[in-house]
């Protein structure tokens, strides 16, 4: 068998596949900061994101830190946690539901070619307050539903979470801080 053509077929059939093969990859391409600041008036604040962040009411698999300082030098934070499935949005609306127990929004993301089976429940997604957005192969993110801003239900995970964040982005390790603070503009 001729190596070098089936490599090009390989190569082929991967450029023009659609769907994804396993979550890990949906999870790689994905930067819920990119998606985040393009629906949400964040820009000017500082973020951090974590894939897999443990220690919680579930673990997401993509949490997104965003906070600033008001006029008295008050942090204001903004927590954005996503669940990825490539197909099984009710188990994904579970786990998102329970991320809204420690932050501020929370969203199912599936892959694109999956989508149509949420979108005919859309109205669990509202009820919930769960954003639900797809993305496509390619990277592209389509957002299907935008929830509003809410207060975590669950006042002691969300000091978990701030204590947890502080600790880890706020000491006074001042190297450290440098290490992880990152601005987007």
């Amino acid at each position: 068998m001729d190596h070098s053509n089936q490599s090009l077929e390989t190569r082929h059939h991967s450029l023009n596949k659609l769907s994804f093969d396993r979550e890990s990859d949906m999870s790689k391409i994905f930067s819920a900061q990119s998606c985040i600041r393009s629906q949400y008036a964040y820009s000017d604040w500082f973020s951090w994101e974590a894939r897999e962040f443990k220690g919680l009411f579930g673990v997401p698999d993509h949490l997104s830190i965003f906070w600033k300082n008001d006029a008295r030098g008050r942090r204001i934070q903004r927590t954005f946690a996503f669940e990825m499935k490539r197909k099984h949005w009710q188990r994904a609306l579970m786990q998102a539901y329970r991320y809204a127990s420690f932050a501020e929004y929370s969203f199912v993301v599936l892959d694109n070619e999956y989508v149509h089976r949420a979108l005919s429940q859309l109205d669990e997604f509202k009820k919930s307050n769960i954003g639900l957005l797809s993305i496509k192969f390619d990277g592209e993110v389509i957002w299907h539903f935008r929830p509003r801003y809410r207060l975590p239900y669950s006042k002691h995970m969300h000091t978990l979470l701030k204590e947890e964040i502080d600790s880890y982005l706020f000491s006074e390790d001042t190297a450290r801080q440098k290490r992880r603070l990152q601005w987007v503009a």
